[in-house]
């Protein structure tokens, strides 16, 4: 716990990782105890029917089926963008992604865009107002393209939460 910092850990019944997915869970559990680290075992869970995997929301956020990827993670599907490097772009600012989150198909979406605070925001203003823009995205060729006022906004951006 040390080392990673982790203290709890929950999978499905049908964990599995490692070559050939030889570690399953009874071998995470024999892991887990000797580092402090509670480990449980979750029923699967089922949505219209079907269980919940990470697949199924990742299939569901690439079809750009928002409000069911929403359903199924009990939250809103957020791309987080800490780090990626903005350029502007014919009056956009986009971002090359690199990294195994999953973004939509191409395409153009509605989005909240969540800001870093800056030392210029001020606590009587309305913070959540000055670090959240409602904008459009575009998603092409693993590149998120923002409608935003200047690249100080963009060299802002944490977060992208696309509406459903």
């Amino acid at each position: 716990t040390d080392e990673c910092g982790m203290g709890f850990i929950v999978e499905g019944q049908d964990f599995c990782c490692g070559y050939k997915g030889a570690f399953k869970m009874n071998e995470l559990a024999s892991f887990c105890k000797p580092l402090g680290i509670e480990c449980l075992c979750k029923e699967d869970v089922l949505f219209e029917g079907e269980r919940i995997s990470s697949s199924r929301i990742r299939y569901a956020v690439h079809q750009a089926d928002f409000a069911t990827a929403s359903k199924m993670m009990g939250r809103s599907f957020s791309y987080d963008c800490t780090s990626l490097e903005w350029k502007e772009e014919n009056g956009f600012y986009s971002a090359c992604t690199f990294s195994r989150q999953v973004l939509p198909k191409d395409g153009k979406y509605d989005v909240i865009v969540k800001l870093t605070a800056t030392a210029e925001d001020s606590v009587e203003l309305n913070a959540v107002a000055l670090n959240t823009l409602h904008t459009g995205c575009l998603v092409e060729k693993g590149k998120i393209m923002l409608f935003l006022p200047t690249l100080a906004f963009a060299c802002r951006v944490k977060e992208i939460i696309f509406k459903e």
